[in-house]
């Protein structure tokens, strides 16, 4: 299995609290969603300046970018 390393985590409700769901316990839709948020986030990176490189490093989701 591929380990991606990534920031988007499918979440669960568990006792009224948001918990991550183990990659393990993924569906396919969720894992294809964290495939491209990665892929997404490598082509904004690589296409920006420095500055702007700086300013969009720190989001977590490629549509914060």
């Amino acid at each position: 299995m591929l380990l991606l390393m990534v920031f988007f985590v499918p979440k669960v409700v568990i006792v009224g609290h948001y918990v991550d769901k183990p990659q393990s316990k993924w569906i396919d839709s969720e894992s294809k969603k964290a495939q491209y948020n990665c892929i997404a986030k490598n082509i904004i990176i690589s296409s920006v300046n420095l500055d702007e490189f700086f300013r969009v490093s720190q989001c977590t989701l490629a549509k914060e970018m």
